[in-house]
C-alpha cells in the first residue's frame, strides 16, 4: 500500500511540476498591449529584412513565438509634451527651450506640444528611432520644436518679442 501512495504520490509530483513549466510557457508567449495603444511585432530571428512586422498589432492579448518574437507598445492617445521652467509641471529641473532673437539674445520660452501617433505609421517610427516614445520626445522632437521656434524667433529683436509682437509671434509658432 505504501509503494502504492508513493507511486501516486510520485506522478501527482510530476503533474504539478508539468503543469507550472505549462503555465510559464504561456505565459512567455503571451502579451497584452493596452487600449488606446498598438504594438509593434519584432522579428527576433531574421524573417524580413528589417526585423518588424509593417502591421500594428491591435490592443488586447495575443501569443508570440516564444524567444523568436517581441511586441513593443506605443500610445496612440493625445500626448502632450511639456518642457517648461516651472518645476512642478512635470520635471523638477528647467526643461524651458531657449532661442535667440535676431540680435542673437537668447530667450528661455515654456513649450507644450500635444500630439498623436498615427497607428498605421507605428512600426515605421520604430524602424527609424528603435526607442520608446518617451525617449523620441525628449530628444527628436524636442530638437525638431527647437529648431521650428528658432527659425521663428531669429526674425525678431528682443523688444519684438518682450512687445506688441509677441502675440504675433505666438500666432506663428502655434501655426507650425
Amino acid at each position: 500500500m505504501n509503494e502504492n501512495n508513493n507511486f501516486f504520490n510520485g506522478i501527482a509530483a510530476l503533474f504539478v511540476i508539468g503543469l507550472i513549466i505549462a503555465a510559464i510557457i504561456i505565459s512567455s508567449k503571451t502579451y497584452y498591449v493596452s487600449p488606446g495603444s498598438v504594438g509593434v511585432l519584432i522579428y527576433k530571428g531574421g524573417q524580413t529584412a528589417k526585423g518588424v512586422s509593417d502591421i500594428p498589432v491591435a490592443p488586447g492579448w495575443g501569443f508570440r513565438k516564444l524567444f523568436i518574437e517581441d511586441v513593443v507598445e506605443y500610445p496612440t492617445f493625445l500626448k502632450t509634451a511639456i518642457w517648461t521652467k516651472a518645476t512642478d509641471e512635470g520635471n523638477d529641473s528647467d526643461e524651458s527651450i531657449t532661442v535667440n532673437t535676431k540680435e542673437g539674445m537668447p530667450v528661455n520660452i515654456d513649450v507644450s506640444l500635444s500630439y498623436t501617433l498615427d497607428a498605421a505609421k507605428v512600426p515605421d517610427i520604430y524602424v527609424k528611432y528603435r526607442s520608446p516614445i518617451s525617449t523620441i520626445q525628449q530628444t527628436f522632437l524636442r530638437q525638431s520644436v527647437r529648431q521650428a521656434i528658432q527659425e521663428i524667433f531669429g526674425q525678431y529683436g528682443v523688444e519684438d518679442s518682450y512687445g506688441e509682437k509677441k502675440q504675433e509671434i505666438a500666432n506663428k509658432i502655434q501655426g507650425l
